[in-house]
Order: structure tokens, then sequence, then C-alpha cells
């Protein structure tokens, strides 16, 4: 089961599990996602945070060219080289229920 709580006033969420610990394996979890994606009425990028988190947040908010340079920024300077999970953004498809890299 993943647990998804948003960030502020703004449409940006994350997901994890209850320990936030190993939580990244939340992205296979497609019900939830699917639930996310219904209620925003959008399809998501997924950035993947760290081992731990994912951040989710609806395309209508930014470029995935912008994000994946945001991701790649944070795990070099933020996250331990062991937590990484990967450079790349990913796209919800909410029509399909499928994850692919943008």
């Amino acid at each position: 089961m993943a647990y998804i709580s948003q960030i502020r006033a703004m449409p940006v969420y994350v997901v994890t599990n209850q320990w936030k610990l190993g939580g990244a394996v939340a992205m296979l979890f497609s019900e939830e996602l699917l639930y996310l994606a219904r209620f925003l009425r959008t399809d998501l990028y997924i950035l993947p945070s760290s081992i731990h988190e994912l951040i989710v947040v609806p395309t209508y908010m930014e470029r995935p060219e912008e994000l994946a340079g945001m991701v790649k920024e944070v795990n070099r300077t933020q996250v331990r080289p062991e937590d990484r999970l990967s450079d790349n953004v990913y796209l919800f498809c909410r029509r399909h229920g499928l994850i692919t890299i943008v």
C-alpha cells in the first residue's frame, strides 16, 4: 500500500510507504497512481526522489526536460549514491495505466 501526501497547496505529491524506507516501490502500485491521476484529471510525471520516495506531479505543471534536470541535480547534490534510483523522469498514462520513461 502506498501513502500519498500533498506538498503544501501545490499539486505536488510524495509517494512512499508507511515506514518511508524503500517506498519508491510504490511506482509498481498502479492502482494508487491511477486513483491520483483520475482525481487530478491528468497524467502524471514521476520523479524518483530516492529509493525511499517518489515525487509525483501533474503533467501540466512542468516540462519533462526541466524535471529531468531537477532529478539529476538533486541526485548529485542531495541524495546519497546508495539511495539513488534513477535520473529518469517517468510518465504515468491514466488512460492505459502504464508507466514509460520520458
